[in-house]
């Protein structure tokens, strides 16, 4: 069963990204815990106000929302498992964002459960004990 996408990380620092328009996610100093030519499998996508992330594991082991930009997909379908929320529909449709998350797909608990997604970022046992049963550990560039 195919339970995530695969990514090829093309790009691993904040500056690879161009000067950041939010204040959330990187600096152009930032250098993120990724490997050039790693693949690695997203087990979330989401949209926070206008960024496009994906969620995975990196290479410290631990869950991260990540840039899309980093990444090459080199899976053009979703999993069948997972699920979709709106989750700001004015935001959605080309409104403001109310700084908070637009869109998620994943796992069941990812889009259902509205604290789980900060539960993994705050390293809550019980957030990262779910994520565990869904992410793939970080895959070789050799893969």
């Amino acid at each position: 069963m195919n339970d995530r996408l695969l990514v090829r990380c093309i790009a691993n620092t904040g500056a690879s990204l161009g000067p950041s328009r939010d204040r959330y996610f990187h600096s152009e100093r930032t250098q993120f815990h990724l490997t050039e030519g790693a693949l690695y499998g997203v087990v979330g996508v989401g949209i926070w106000e206008t960024v496009l992330l994906v969620l995975l594991r990196d290479d410290t082991h631990h869950p991260r929302w990540l840039p899309v930009a980093l990444f090459e997909f080199l899976d053009y379908s979703w999993p069948s498992s997972w699920e979709f929320v709106i989750l700001d529909a004015l935001a959605a449709s080309g409104g403001d964002a109310s700084e908070r998350w637009v869109a998620l797909w994943g796992y069941g608990e990812l889009v259902r459960d509205p604290k789980h997604s900060d539960g993994l970022v705050a390293g809550d046992p019980a957030a990262l004990e779910i994520f565990e049963r869904h992410a793939p550990s970080v895959a070789s560039a050799d893969s």
